[in-house]
């Protein structure tokens, strides 16, 4: 796994043309607050971004997953192919647009008594689930 530690609340992150060679995806962790994050021309990426303030950008991607914790910020989409935005069901404090994208997925994680929800609570929630029960899925 990549880790980047994001020390400065006001710093971008850009994450850029990262790509899994072998049948397993890339991790990549964006760890502490990021005011912007950008990704571009990444395939087969899981991304855990733990907290974004301002937006989240995504260009030319393809088959990634993104698990969002904390408020999840407006969100564009741009030229991107099966990707799918797993987040806490009442976290999204933004809008998600997406332009010129198919097959983007927004899996939806019950939250229950917790304010937000860490990646790595998203990602043991749905590797734990995906054996049958499923979360509530939006395709856009």
């Amino acid at each position: 796994m990549k880790r980047c530690q994001v020390s400065d609340a006001c710093v971008s992150t850009i994450v850029i043309r990262v790509t899994s060679n072998g049948a397993n995806m890339q991790s990549v962790s964006i760890e502490g607050e990021a005011k912007f994050v950008c990704v571009e021309e990444c395939n087969r990426v899981a991304l855990s971004v733990e907290l974004a303030t301002k937006a989240i950008l995504l260009l030319h991607c393809t088959q990634c997953i993104l698990f969002i914790g904390g408020s999840v910020p407006n969100m564009t989409l741009r030229d991107c192919i099966n990707v799918e935005i797993v987040m806490g069901d009442s976290s999204a404090a933004g809008e998600i647009e997406t332009i010129g994208c198919y097959g983007i997925t927004v899996t939806t994680i019950p939250q229950g008594t917790h304010t937000y929800l860490k990646p790595s609570q998203l990602q043991e929630s749905t590797s734990r689930n995906s054996g049958g029960e499923t979360h509530p899925r939006l395709r856009i």
